[in-house]
């Protein structure tokens, strides 16, 4: 007995997996890149606003519908997305500029295990 076929959906999420992964894998170099010509807190700031109007457009696209829903704890939002991720970011480009990219790729595959 052959196993089913892969439907659409298994090849857009193996596609979607792939692309999360060459994104995520290309971050440090293209990063390290950036800083030789960039200031850390542009590039830091540019990571996460330039995704936004992506991410938008494919949440009205797929969900069809409003890409905001009512009612949402704007203070909390703002709190968690604007300092901490871009706290994150930040510490994350200014660490990659001190240390290079061979130490923060060290650092950021030994994460899941501390």
């Amino acid at each position: 007995m052959s196993p089913p076929a892969a439907g659409r959906g298994e090849f857009a999420a193996t596609a979607g997996v792939l692309v999360t992964a060459l994104c995520w894998g290309s971050m440090i170099p293209l990063t390290s890149l950036l800083l030789a010509s960039l200031p850390p807190f542009l590039i830091a700031a540019t990571r996460y606003t330039a995704a936004v109007p992506v991410l938008a457009l494919l949440i009205a696209v797929i969900e069809r519908g409003a890409i905001l829903p009512p009612g949402l704890p704007w203070r909390r939002i703002l709190q968690l997305g604007g300092l901490g991720i871009a706290g994150f970011a930040t510490c994350y480009t200014f660490g990659i500029w001190y240390s290079g990219p061979i130490t923060a790729a060290a650092i950021l595959a030994t994460g899941p295990v501390v």
